[in-house]
Order: structure tokens, then C-alpha cells, then sequence
């Protein structure tokens, strides 16, 4: 999982399938659920969602057969991420909606709090933004309640580009230096598409040098809880 978080996917594919064979040896049914989740979502970043599936489909049914309703939450949610990349957005709502009663029942905020986002993610890709931008700073709120930086890394980054599309591009900018600052502190390499450097390079195209400088220097400065004000201004 470090590795992977890193960037290094080769290694972290490799370490996550030696683990996977050892632990089909023990026969440790929660190692294999939690592996084959991890595997499922790395072949979802990497955009194989056939094999995504697969993977989420055999975590599924290891749900089942261990009577976790709360592993099964998390599956579903992962299913709803793969059926909102698919395009199925009615279909990723039913999952998500369901992976949210399942997190609530189990008292799980930090599933709560990605759904939360994957569920913003929904709304932004039907064009919904005012929608999209309340759901990713209510994902912020537990994200923060939890201190949990990677997940606040990922919504700044979320809100920054509902920011970029209602055309507020200077704050857009600071929250995407502070994005970024986050996951450099924390040795972390954001998701293929959701850099926030990438995000910067297209609002420097609407901005001054100047201004789009300024502002991105200003947002690596913010604290956590600045941004985390900001965030929720927009």
C-alpha cells in the first residue's frame, strides 16, 4: 500500500500478489477481501474496470460467505466508483446510497467520508456543480474531523475544480497549492488525473503568470484549517 500511494504501482502490484497467494494458503478470509479491495481499486485507477470489477465481484462474494456487512459496505461503494466511471450515474447512486446506509449502521466515518466525495464525483461528471461542491465539502468536514490528510488532499483538489468550472480561478489556484502541498508532506502521488500541478497548468492559462504564481505560492502556505475554510467558502 506504500508503495503504491508512492507511485509505485509495479511494486505494490507485485507485494499485494504475494501477500494474496500466502494468504489463500492460510486461508485468512478478511486478507484476501482486504487485497483483492486494494487490487480492485488500483486496476480502477490505473482505468481497467473490467478487471476492477472482477476484483470488487470476488470481494463481494467473500462478504457473503463471512457475513461482514461492513466489508460489504465497502465493496459496494468501490462498485459505484466503477459504475460512475462506466457512465451508469443512476446505477453508481443506488451503490453508493447503499454503501452509505451499510457505513452509517456500522458507525464508519471514514467510508462515509469517501462515499461522500465518490458521490460528488457523480454529480460534477452530470454537470451538477453547486450539488457536487456541497457533497465534497461535506466529505471535507469528516475528512477533517478525522485528520485525515489524504482524504483532504483529495477533496481540496475536488472543490478546486468545481471552483475552476464556475470559473473562480484564483481561489481555485490556492487550494490547489495547498492540495498539493498536502501530498507532498505526506509522501503521497495523487491519483492519475487528479494532479493538482495539472489542474494549476490549465488556470495559468486564464490567469496573469503573476497572479497564477501569487495565488499558487499563497495556497502551499495555508494551513490545513485555512484551506479547509476556504474550501468550504466557495
Amino acid at each position: 500500500m506504500v508503495a503504491w500511494v508512492q507511485g509505485d504501482r509495479e511494486t505494490g502490484n507485485a507485494r499485494y500478489e504475494l501477500a494474496l497467494a500466502h494468504l489463500r494458503t492460510v486461508q485468512d478470509m478478511p486478507g484476501i477481501f482486504q487485497v483483492e479491495l486494494e487490487l480492485g481499486k488500483g486496476a480502477c485507477d490505473l482505468g481497467d474496470l473490467d478487471r476492477a470489477h472482477t476484483w470488487f465481484s470476488e470481494c463481494l462474494a467473500l462478504t457473503k460467505s463471512m457475513g461482514d456487512e461492513a466489508a460489504r459496505g465497502e465493496t459496494l461503494n468501490e462498485l459505484g466508483v466503477v459504475a460512475r466511471r462506466r457512465g451508469d450515474f443512476t446505477h453508481a447512486r443506488t451503490l453508493f446510497a447503499e454503501a452509505a446506509t451499510l457505513a452509517r449502521e456500522n458507525g464508519d466515518r471514514r467510508q462515509l467520508a469517501w462515499i461522500t466525495a465518490h458521490l460528488g464525483s457523480v454529480y460534477i461528471e452530470t454537470g451538477e456543480i453547486a450539488s457536487a461542491a456541497t457533497r465534497y465539502a461535506e466529505s471535507i468536514d469528516l475528512f477533517n474531523s478525522m485528520n485525515h490528510h489524504l482524504g483532504i488532499a483529495v477533496c481540496l483538489e475536488a472543490i478546486a475544480r468545481c471552483a475552476m468550472i464556475r470559473g473562480i480561478d484564483e481561489p481555485a489556484v490556492r487550494l490547489l497549492g495547498q492540495c498539493s502541498a498536502i501530498f507532498t508532506a505526506i509522501g503521497a502521488v495523487p491519483s492519475p488525473g487528479r494532479d493538482p500541478a495539472d489542474d494549476a497548468v490549465v488556470l495559468k492559462q486564464r490567469m496573469s503568470p503573476e497572479a497564477s504564481s501569487s495565488a499558487w505560492a499563497a495556497g502551499t502556505a495555508l494551513s490545513a484549517a485555512e484551506a479547509w475554510h476556504g474550501a468550504r467558502s466557495l
